[in-house]
């Protein structure tokens, strides 16, 4: 048995597979060895996808960034408010430390 370093064989196997299953591979992978019996992290080269876990490159940026506002609780309509302050009335809360569940 020899080791997957050195075995082209394996190498080409894990690029026909990540092909027919339509994956890419990253660029450095973390495989098991059973000829050494430990695992081995090797490059992938040519294999393996530069861009891997990153975002598209064409998601489109937003304009204005998110911004944050102070909500207030309201007791009333037990909820928070958006940043206009609507109050949507008057409604029961739960108790919940008694509500039964089931």
């Amino acid at each position: 048995m020899n080791c997957i370093r050195n075995d082209p064989a394996h190498h080409q196997a894990r690029g026909e597979v990540a092909a027919a299953m339509g994956v890419s591979i990253p660029p450095i992978v973390n495989e098991r060895c059973d000829a050494c019996g430990t695992w081995h992290m090797m490059e992938t080269g040519e294999q393996g996808d530069p861009r891997f876990g990153l975002a598209p490159a064409d998601v489109a940026k937003k304009e204005k960034p998110d911004t944050w506002f102070p909500r207030t609780y309201c007791e009333t309509c037990h909820a928070y408010h958006n940043s206009d302050g609507r109050c949507g009335g008057p409604r029961e809360s739960v108790e919940w430390d008694q509500k039964v569940i089931g």
